[in-house]
């Protein structure tokens, strides 16, 4: 029976299906922000595991193993772990190395590089970090976010205007 003294509870709106962090400092650390999110475990790519190809998903990816290809991770974290090795293409919201990656990474957001880490390859990625004990062999390029947007507007914009052309 329902007393006047202990109202039903209320149900918890979607947006705070979470619980959120206590305190108004918001911690903007890579390990922070990913451990914090409300996900599943990141798939995983075993230390005996050799993939020769392409990976793409939309999902926090762990790697071990050996991949030789490209990786695709779309708005998604990436960890490179220090018994990995990548010979790919790299694109991932976020990626934090500790082994060695052989090839062009570009990221939305940021890159670490952990001492222990190796990459050899060009970076193009809003913010870099390169601990002390890591190496880092080409060319790194920092992007602001208005500036990516800015320059992938006039490619497709030329591109409309040369199909236009072409079909004249």
């Amino acid at each position: 029976m329902w007393k006047p003294n202990n109202p039903p509870p209320t149900p918890m709106p979607a947006e705070n299906a979470w619980p959120q962090s206590q305190g108004s400092k918001v911690e903007n650390s890579v390990a922070a922000r990913v451990t914090g999110m409300p996900q599943q475990n990141p798939a995983s790519i075993g230390k005996s595991i050799t993939i020769k190809g392409e990976i793409t998903g939309s999902e926090a990816l762990h790697i071990e193993g050996r991949v030789e290809g490209i990786i695709r991770c779309n708005g998604a974290y990436l960890n490179i772990g220090p018994e990995a090795s990548v010979q790919a293409k790299v694109e991932a919201r976020e990626i934090v190395v500790r082994g060695s990656v052989i090839g062009n990474v570009s990221v939305t957001e940021r890159i670490d590089i952990r001492s222990g880490g190796s990459l050899v390859g060009d970076v193009v990625a809003h913010s870099v970090s390169i601990e002390e004990g890591a190496y880092f062999k080409g060319s790194i390029d920092m992007r602001r976010p208005d500036q990516a947007r800015r320059q992938e507007m006039p490619s497709s914009t030329s591109e409309s205007a040369r199909a236009a052309t072409a079909s004249a």
